[in-house]
């Protein structure tokens, strides 16, 4: 502290982490801190260190608001309300509602994973600090697990660069048919982890996600189920 009491200034990046580590005492593990600090460093090189104090104070206060950060686990992740409302939960908040009249039927584990490899493209969710996002995604099934490929400059590798293995993430694929009213939908809640070069290059003669979008997307993760739901409206579907 100066002698007006106002915080040193951050001249470089360890003045930074230490700062932050001072401010967020008792609410956050250091290391999280340095992590969070690291991460938006090696998302932006040119910040200086004022921009980047600023960026990463504005992650850290985000996990604060959302609710106490463990301080001795890191880095195990708070719950998140992206990956904590399983098809069932959303089926009996929405009963008051009364919004249609088509049967839901609950998909075993086995339809579940049985309409996973019917498809090429579902939706992974996360939140890496600034709020839940969720993107479309080009994916592969090996065996129970579900691969993706992004770029680790996104959002979605910068969340894993944060995290590491272990990472919170959510995924859904559905298919849809507007005209009957009718379609199926399943949530994958689970971990998320980089796979490594020599289980990718084993995973070759498997197959692996095709992106559509264009750009390099070295990257490949893999997304382990923690828990698989399912639900189906409509009938002969």
């Amino acid at each position: 502290m100066t002698g007006r009491g106002a915080p040193a200034a951050a001249r470089t990046d360890a003045d930074v982490e230490r700062l932050l580590a001072e401010e967020m005492h008792g609410r956050l593990a250091p290391a999280f801190v340095t992590r969070v600090v690291e991460t938006e460093r090696a998302h932006d090189s040119g910040l200086s260190a004022v921009e980047l104090l600023a960026r990463s104070r504005s992650v850290l206060l985000a996990w604060i608001r959302r609710g106490a950060y463990p301080l001795s686990t890191f880095p195990t992740l708070p719950t998140s309300p992206l990956t904590t409302t399983s098809h069932d939960q959303r089926g009996t908040d929405m009963t008051h509602r009364q919004t249609g009249t088509g049967a839901t039927t609950a998909l075993s584990q086995e339809e579940c994973w049985s309409l996973l490899e019917q498809n090429v493209v579902g939706r992974v969710g996360f939140d890496i600090g600034h709020g839940n996002r969720i993107y479309p995604v080009n994916y592969a099934l090996e065996g129970r697990s579900i691969l993706v490929r992004t770029d680790p400059d996104s959002e979605l590798g910068r969340c894993v660069e944060l995290f590491g293995d272990g990472t919170v993430l959510a995924f859904e694929a559905d298919h849809i048919d507007n005209e009957r009213h009718r379609g199926w939908s399943v949530l994958v809640q689970g971990s998320g982890g980089r796979v490594s070069a020599a289980e990718e290059e084993s995973l070759r003669a498997q197959g692996s996600p095709h992106p559509w979008a264009g750009g390099a997307k070295p990257l490949l993760l893999r997304i382990v189920p923690v828990q698989v739901t399912g639900r189906r409206v409509g009938r002969d579907w």
